[in-house]
C-alpha cells in the first residue's frame, strides 16, 4: 500500500516539473521573441536618421542605411 502512494507522488511530482519547466520556457522564448521584434523595430526606425549623420565618405545611401542598420 505504501509503494502504490510513494509511486503516485513520484509521479505526481513529475508530472508537475514538467509542467511547471514548459511554462517557464514558453515564458523565456516569448520574451526572447518579444525582445527581438522590438530591437529590430527600434533599429528600423533610427536607420535613417543616423545615415544621414554618418560621413560623406560613404557614397552609396543602401551603404549608409545598412551600417546605420
Amino acid at each position: 500500500m505504501t509503494a502504490d502512494i510513494l509511486d503516485i507522488s513520484i509521479i505526481v511530482l513529475i508530472v508537475l516539473s514538467t509542467i511547471v519547466g514548459l511554462v517557464t520556457g514558453f515564458i523565456k522564448e516569448s520574451l526572447t521573441l518579444v525582445t527581438l521584434i522590438t530591437a529590430t523595430a527600434v533599429a528600423a526606425l533610427n536607420a535613417k536618421p543616423l545615415a544621414a549623420d554618418l560621413p560623406l565618405a560613404i557614397d552609396s545611401q543602401v551603404g549608409k542605411l545598412a551600417i546605420a542598420f
